[in-house]
């Protein structure tokens, strides 16, 4: 009863998803919603987030900047890590907890125009749906960072990685506006989490790190 008023919503959760696939393969957007849609995965960003630490750890250490400057670019950094831990984890859990079939599984393929290649794809793990939450996450954390023109661009990632999702028949409308309510929440408790732990725990932290890293490698230089 309650999966088929707040999920299948009496049928309409599956012929939206059928009208909307069907009208993005008529569109020919195929190339571009493929390609846009890894920008947005899980291990994207994760490989993006190091790579982005790894650069910011040079140009303390190339340029001695001093300890506040590390300070002020670690409080960037680390409520980015926390959200995604906890994203990473309840969404992990979700996908193997609740096991909803994905569309290209659940569906009749003669429906699916074009399916993209589904033979690496867990067919229960349709819900919620990662990339509309990593999609949210992103233009979240980025968005004060942004030029006005790069907003203007970015305020349309969340809903062309979601739409790509339905082209891809790996997500259920539903999939995805649940995911992106999710987000939100967890976006919030993130930061209050941040927040709560940012004296206590994570000021004693850089202090620590900083003298490794940093200190200690600047004074066996000398």
């Amino acid at each position: 009863m309650l999966y088929r008023i707040f999920y299948d919503w009496n049928g309409m959760n599956s012929n939206l998803f059928t009208y909307i696939n069907q009208l993005l393969h008529k569109a020919q957007l195929s190339k571009i919603l493929i390609y846009i849609s890894p920008i947005a995965s899980i291990e994207f960003f994760a490989a993006t987030y190091f790579i982005v630490c790894g650069y910011l750890y040079y140009i303390i250490l190339s340029t001695n900047k001093d300890y506040k400057y590390f300070q002020t670019t670690a409080y960037k950094m680390i409520p980015v890590g926390i959200c995604y831990t906890i994203f990473g984890l309840t969404f992990a859990a979700l996908k193997f907890g609740v096991n909803l079939p994905r569309p290209y599984c659940s569906i009749d393929p003669n429906l699916l125009p074009n399916i993209a290649d589904t033979s690496g794809e867990r067919c229960l793990s349709s819900f919620p749906s990662a990339h509309t939450g990593m999609a949210l996450i992103i233009t979240y954390y980025s968005w004060k960072y942004l030029s006005s023109f790069a907003k203007l661009i970015i305020v349309w990632f969340v809903p062309i990685i979601a739409l790509s999702r339905i082209f891809l028949a790996m997500h259920y409308p539903a999939d995805l506006l649940y995911s992106f309510l999710l987000t939100l929440v967890i976006i919030y408790v993130s930061n209050k989490v941040y927040y709560k732990i940012k004296s206590i725990a994570i000021d004693p932290i850089l202090i620590f790190i900083f003298k490794i890293l940093f200190t200690n490698r600047r004074q066996n230089k000398i």
